[in-house]
């Protein structure tokens, strides 16, 4: 009676490029550890495809994007960040399964790995203008402070104003400028042209002065 070959593991093992020798169980085209390995790999990137399903956020319009201020952008940021993260992953694990368990991509695997990855260049496409978004929204509120009065456009011009309580004389800050502008006159303008000056500021004080009772 011819004895029935048995058949071969067909798990090409981690690392290495000439499948597994050991026999295969039963209906399994896997040995017993394969087959156990190839069960808990599966459930595994399965899990990870429920959970990229879950994680998709579905699109932003660009018109969307730009309604968004810097808060908003961050946030959807890190959820297209988290989507993009799990379709990487779940190409990685399908790819290395099923070179691992069946020798390369079947077809029908083929096709879903090129939906995932179209997936994922839309995702990343859209994550990159949130970050864009995000910079952009940073830099003007950095330019408008929230208590900037409209139509400042980013430009305030802030005068100081010096605290009640340390007593400082508001006044000597406008008097000092003018005695040291006038001592400068004095030192520069010849005197003839003083004589001048005050009898122009005699006349100019008495057309502005009411007429008297």
């Amino acid at each position: 009676m011819a004895r029935t070959a048995h058949k071969s593991c067909r798990a090409l093992p981690e690392h290495e490029s000439i499948a597994c020798t050991k026999k295969a169980q039963g209906e399994s085209p896997y040995c017993a550890s394969h087959g156990r390995e190839y069960a808990k790999r599966t459930g595994e990137y399965k899990a990870l495809s429920a959970e990229t399903e879950r994680l998709n956020p579905g699109t932003l319009t660009a018109e969307e994007i730009l309604r968004l201020d810097s808060v908003g952008a961050n946030k959807a940021s890190k959820i297209y960040g988290r989507y993009c993260a799990a379709l990487s992953k779940e190409m990685e694990l399908r790819t290395a399964h099923h070179v691992r368990f069946f020798g390369g991509l079947d077809v029908g695997h083929a096709q879903w790995l090129e939906h995932l990855s179209k997936e994922h260049k839309k995702a990343s496409a859209v994550l990159d203008r949130l970050k864009s978004r995000r910079r952009h929204a940073l830099s003007r509120t950095r330019m408008v402070p929230e208590s900037a009065p409209a139509g400042t456009y980013g430009v305030q011009l802030q005068f100081w104003d010096p605290p009640a309580e340390s007593g400082f004389d508001i006044d000597l800050v406008v008097a000092i400028p003018c005695i040291l502008v006038l001592a400068l006159m004095a030192w520069m303008l010849p005197r003839g042209a003083w004589s001048f000056l005050w009898d122009c500021t005699k006349s100019a004080g008495r057309s502005i002065m009411p007429p008297g009772p």
